[in-house]
């Protein structure tokens, strides 16, 4: 079974953001003040955080709003890698547009991986690059998708409050998937209709 299907991922994700959808919310406006507030220096700490969050969710674990500044026992840790893959990034865009995406595809699953325990910045980049070499498009295709999904609430108001944590639960479970490490208690197994909150 493909671990990045996208309607079983984003099933999962639905339903687990249904399940929690305050503390989503509420945890990513929480990542969005932080970050600003420093200018971006934190972003990498509060991402790393949000992202466990996602995960302890996804995986059913009791959650609670503290846990979105689970970055700042990583902080070191988790501002070097998200400066490295900023500049990645970007000499990547630099150099043509395409090596950039790549970039960007390529490295996205650093900040889970640093998330779910990896704290060695070279360590999780290395891990992304091998998980999404084994098979590019796939991975490309699932990132691209969900990146959609965050940015359509931006055509409403603020409702990218709403649809990047969406996208960020249906990440979540594909990250789980491809690891190894998803626990469905209470979710679908199939993707079936759009359930509703």
């Amino acid at each position: 079974m493909n671990p990045l299907d996208i309607g079983l991922t984003l099933n999962r994700g639905w339903a687990s953001f249904g399940r929690a959808a305050g503390l989503l919310i509420g945890g990513y406006v929480i990542t969005l003040v932080v970050s600003m507030l420093s200018l971006g220096l934190l972003c990498g700490p509060m991402q790393v955080g949000f992202n466990y969050l996602c995960l302890k969710i996804a995986r059913d674990e009791p959650a609670e709003f503290g846990d979105v500044f689970y970055g700042f026992k990583v902080v070191v840790p988790a501002f070097i890698l998200s400066l490295l893959v900023g500049l990645v990034v970007a000499v990547g865009t630099m150099l043509c547009v395409l090596p950039g995406l790549v970039a960007a595809f390529g490295l996205s699953w650093s900040l889970f991986l640093m998330a779910d325990g990896e704290h060695n910045p070279i360590e999780a980049l290395k891990e992304s690059w091998r998980m999404f070499s084994e098979d590019m498009a796939q991975h490309a295709i699932f990132i691209f998708v969900a990146g959609l999904i965050m940015s359509v609430g931006g055509l409403v108001g603020f409702g990218q409050i709403i649809t990047i944590p969406i996208g960020s639960m249906m990440i979540a479970h594909g990250f789980l998937r491809l690891t190894g490490n998803e626990r469905l208690p209470g979710l679908p197994e199939t993707p079936v209709g759009t359930p509703s909150l």
